[in-house]
Parts: structure tokens; sequence; C-alpha cells
């Protein structure tokens, strides 16, 4: 698997607004790019796109990869926490 999960922070939370339940996740290398939102994988989805989203804005090879493999590192998380689904009988 390309990417490691482990990159990807997950924290339970409440809105300040409306006391309503809500997930936070961030990548390690990137802690200012917060997402949130109702499930671990729905915020780390939104956090993988935007991740995807900034790579067409820089230019420079270095910090691109950097962005990619941070991306990289979101969808290892989606896909460890899929596979940690499907073993668990139903």
């Amino acid at each position: 698997m390309k990417g490691d999960p482990r990159r990807i922070l997950v924290s339970a939370d409440s809105c300040d607004a409306c006391s309503s339940d809500l997930v936070r996740a961030l990548h390690t290398r990137f802690p200012e790019m917060q997402v949130e939102d109702a499930t671990a994988e729905f915020a780390v989805q939104l956090l993988e796109a935007r991740l995807e989203a900034d790579l067409n804005r820089i230019s420079d090879a270095a910090h691109r990869k950097i962005l990619q493999d941070a991306a990289d590192d979101a969808r290892a998380y989606l896909e460890s926490k899929n596979t940690d689904r499907a073993a668990t009988p139903a």
C-alpha cells in the first residue's frame, strides 16, 4: 500500500456554534489544513480532495511530491478503514 495512514490524525469534537458532533481530520505535515465532517471517512475524503486540488497550484516538483505523499497517506487511511470493515464479521 502506498502512503502511511498513521500520518492522518482524526479526532472527535463538537461544533462551538451549535454543539453538534463532528470529526476533525488533518495530516501531520499540514496541521493548518484541518477538515471537519460528520464521520472520519468523510473528513479524510475531504482532506484528500483538498490536498489533490492544491497539487494543481504548486509548480515546484519537490513541494508537489510532499503534497502528493500527503494525499497518498489520506488514501491509505481510507483503504485501511475499508479493509478493517471488510475483515469484521457482520
